[in-house]
């Protein structure tokens, strides 16, 4: 299993901040949503369902929400592009995508206006720089 250590500090901090926070998923629905999308699925994105279900339509401090499960599904059904949409900056302003990269880990990409770029090898690195530095994943 993927240990997803600043992804847990972040969601303590959303808590603090009295952001809504859905219910976690088992892995086993994490991972039959998501390969019905038709792509693999790395440990930490199924590790990152399982602690949390995402946001609630609320967004953190820094503008930032996590997508629940419902939301990645139905805005990643009609496919088109090599990313799986999780979360977004500002209401849509700009999204953030998960690129596989093993069985361990997805790198996090910024789609914006512009080509998408990379900001982080893996959402464990993604939830340390939200915490520690965000302007480096455009928050």
């Amino acid at each position: 299993m993927v240990e997803l250590t600043n992804m847990k500090r972040a969601a303590e901090r959303w808590r603090r901040e009295g952001v809504r926070l859905l219910p976690p998923a088992d892995d086993v629905a994490v991972v039959e949503r998501l390969k019905g999308l038709g792509r693999l699925i790395s440990g930490d994105v199924v590790e990152l369902y399982r602690a949390t279900g995402g946001m609630d339509s609320d967004m953190d401090s820094n503008c930032w929400s996590l997508w629940p499960l419902d939301r990645v599904t139905s805005e990643n059904n009609a496919g088109g592009h090599p990313f799986l949409l999780f979360s977004d900056f500002l209401i849509n302003s700009h999204l953030y995508g998960l690129r596989y990269e093993s069985a361990d880990e997805s790198s996090v990409y910024v789609i914006g206006e512009d080509r998408p770029e990379k900001v982080a090898g893996s959402l464990d690195e993604f939830f340390h720089f939200s915490l520690n530095d965000p302007g480096k994943v455009w928050m």
